[in-house]
């Protein structure tokens, strides 16, 4: 009886036994899935593979977009020569009107190219174009490495408590074969002392059945009392069939349940077979992109690099073009300016002694004031097309000074040039023109001072040493470029870029021009 209540206790375990089996079958279905490898497939694999093969880490494409504009390029640039050959014939010809035509026609052509430049420029997206490329595989590369991690965190977690229920099923099953072993010992045993009181009774009634007369009470107790042994042994044979029943029951529940654990380990140890390869793989993947990324930032940091250096070159062409042009309206400006004041003088002196050439001088006031007026406009729109190729070229120099790349701003360069342009009519101011000594004098100190600065910057060779030279064309004062025809004395600068702003410079002498 106390064995049958034990193995009762046994038996009321298997509704929960039930249920953890509907978690194992649960878990046998996930692990199938992964197996499957639809979630890795899904979540992991083809990212990975998606974004290795992407075309965004490709320059290809930019070197292709690139090389659609290469035919402008170099046919801009053959117009260019081909206009500026013309300008230097015209000139060598004398023909100064077909020669700054020709002048303005390169001016332009270098605008152009210029333009076609920046969106060279443009199209490689900046020196930090792979930025949201690179963003996006590192955003993959911390999901994909945290959701592994999850996985395997939880399949090992319910790998620990599969191992934990084979542990408990196993020890429930040998507690419940002891049970069973000591059950059909107890049953053997008393259907052993039941036989051989069984044997005994037969024996007795063969004995007193010559007695049956004096021994019918004792045979009628006899027989009562085997009617007791046969339905105690037939109520203890059922119980122990019905008992077995259940113990069969209970075995085939328990072997279900272990190889449905068993199943489940094997699963899940294949699906740590799988997740460990899938991490190697997306390890090296990501190893793969970031070659990929740094070698895709390299070639496109190499194309912006050429590309910044053409520009440089178009700029400087550009540059020293629109300079020279600038210098020698500027002068003409100067010229057409003292003219100007030149008849004013002898316009006043004619009416202060009564010269009747009067008229005559202020006929040539109005023609010369017609000519500075449209001189006068176009000196002011190169100074404010230098001004914004100055501006505009900024991002890139300073780029170029990042990249390494050592060169001489055109603006220095520029200002070497008029130096020497100076030098030059100066020299023709000592040969052919009776001018004041002092005032050449004062303008030789100016141009060695100005020479000397130039020298200085030159060494440095730097954007900071630049900027002091100042980029931005020098801007007349108001009582001169809103006012040509007034009495101040014109600026003989020679007009270049920057020449107000250099350091260390006397302004020049008021007759200096």
């Amino acid at each position: 009886v106390s064995t049958q209540s034990t193995w009762g206790d046994e038996l009321l375990q298997l509704h929960a036994i039930g249920k953890r089996r509907a978690y194992v079958e649960e878990e046998l279905a996930k692990c199938a899935g992964v197996l499957g490898n639809n979630a890795l497939w899904a979540a992991i694999v083809m990212p990975l593979h998606d974004l290795i093969h992407s075309e965004r880490l490709d320059t290809s494409r930019t070197r292709e977009v690139l090389a659609q504009t290469d035919a402008r390029m170099r046919q801009l640039q053959t117009r260019i020569e081909q206009v500026d050959a013309l300008r230097q014939k015209s000139m060598e010809e004398g023909d100064t009107v077909t020669a700054e035509a020709h002048h303005d026609a390169v001016l332009q052509l270098l605008e152009q190219l210029i333009a076609l430049v920046q969106d060279r420029l443009n199209a490689l997206g900046g020196r930090g174009g792979l930025t949201g490329a690179i963003q996006a595989y590192n955003d993959f590369k911390d999901r994909a490495l945290e959701t592994l991690g999850s996985w395997q965190a939880d399949w090992s977690a319910v790998k620990r408590r599969l191992v934990g229920d084979a542990d408990r099923l196993g020890d429930a099953k040998k507690n419940a074969d002891a049970i069973n072993v000591q059950r059909e010992s107890e049953v053997s045993d008393f259907l052993a002392r039941n036989g051989r009181d069984l044997e005994d009774n037969v024996a007795q009634q063969d004995r007193i059945w010559d007695e049956v007369q004096k021994l019918v009470n004792e045979l009628k107790g006899l027989g009562e009392n085997r009617w007791q042994l046969v339905s105690q042994r037939m109520d203890v044979v059922e119980k122990e069939r019905r008992r077995k029943v259940e113990f069969d029951k209970f075995c085939k529940v328990v072997d279900n349940h272990m190889r449905d654990l068993q199943a489940l380990t094997q699963a899940v140890d294949k699906v740590d077979g799988l997740l460990g390869p899938t991490a190697d793989f997306v390890n090296r993947g990501c190893d793969l992109v970031t070659q990929k990324t740094i070698a895709a930032e390299q070639n496109v940091k190499d194309l912006r690099t050429d590309e910044e250096r053409n520009y440089l070159s178009v700029f400087r062409r550009y540059y020293l073009t629109l300079g020279e042009l600038l210098y020698r309206k500027e002068k003409r400006l100067d010229e057409l300016t003292r003219m100007y004041r030149s008849e004013q003088l002898a316009l006043e002196m004619a009416n202060e002694t009564l010269n009747p050439k009067g008229p005559k001088h202020a006929s040539k006031m109005n023609k010369l004031q017609e000519m500075i007026a449209p001189v006068q406009t176009k000196v002011d729109r190169l100074r404010d097309s230098a001004d914004r190729a100055v501006e505009d070229f900024k991002p890139t120099e300073q780029s170029l000074h990042d990249s390494g790349v050592t060169f001489l701003h055109p603006a220095i360069e520029l200002e070497e040039i008029n130096i020497q342009r100076r030098k030059n009519m100066q020299t023709v101011k000592k040969k052919y023109v009776d001018a004041d000594a002092d005032d050449v004098t004062k303008e030789e100190e100016d141009i060695q001072q100005r020479h000397a600065a130039i020298q200085q910057a030159r060494q440095e060779s730097n954007p900071s040493s630049a900027a002091a030279l100042g980029y931005a064309p020098h801007r007349r004062p108001q009582s001169q470029a809103g006012n040509p025809m007034s009495s101040a004395t014109p600026r003989v600068d020679g007009g270049f870029p920057g020449a107000s702003s250099l350091p260390l410079l006397t302004a020049p002498s008021p007759s200096s021009g």
